[in-house]
C-alpha cells in the first residue's frame, strides 16, 4: 500500500481537500492523509472546502485538522507540500524530509495554488479548489 500525505499550513482547507479527493479517486493500493504545520483549532475542514467537495460528489467530509509529527512523517511514502514555506519549516525538524517531500506542482508547474483560506468570493474559492482537484489527479497517474 502506497501512503501519501498532503500536508498545508492549517490542515484547514487545501489539505484535507486533496486528501479527500485522492482517497475517492485514487486505486486500492493507494491511501491518503494529511495535516498541517499549525493545525487550526476547529473540529472540522472549511465550510467552502466540504461544499465544494460535495460538489464534486464527495459527501464524506468529516475532518479534524491535525499536526504533521514524526509518526506521520515514518508512516508516509510520499509528503505532499502545498507550501515551500512547509519544506523550511519541516527541514528543521525532520533531517530526511527531502527524501519523501515533494511540492505539489513538482508535476505540472504551470498550476499554482493559492492558500484560499482569506478569499472572499465562493467562487474564487472554488477555483483553487477545482486546481486542488486537478493535481490530485495527476499525482494519481503520477503514481499509477
Amino acid at each position: 500500500m502506497l501512503k501519501i500525505h498532503f500536508i498545508c499550513i492549517a490542515n484547514y482547507c487545501r489539505s484535507p481537500a486533496a486528501e479527500k479527493i485522492f482517497n475517492h479517486l485514487s486505486p486500492n493500493h493507494m491511501i491518503s492523509s494529511s495535516s498541517g504545520i499549525y493545525p487550526f483549532n476547529q473540529p472540522r475542514m472549511d465550510e467552502r472546502t466540504s461544499k465544494f467537495l460535495n460538489h464534486i460528489g464527495i459527501v464524506e467530509n468529516y475532518h479534524v485538522p491535525s499536526e504533521f509529527d514524526e509518526k506521520k512523517f515514518n508512516e508516509s511514502d510520499l509528503i505532499i507540500l502545498f507550501d515551500i514555506k512547509i519544506l523550511l519549516h519541516l527541514q528543521k525538524k525532520f533531517k530526511n524530509i527531502n527524501s519523501k517531500a515533494k511540492i505539489y506542482n513538482a508535476i505540472n508547474q504551470n498550476l499554482n495554488i493559492r492558500d484560499p483560506y482569506k478569499i472572499k468570493k465562493e467562487s474564487d474559492y472554488f477555483i483553487e479548489m477545482e486546481k486542488i482537484h486537478t493535481i490530485v489527479k495527476e499525482w494519481i497517474k503520477h503514481l499509477k
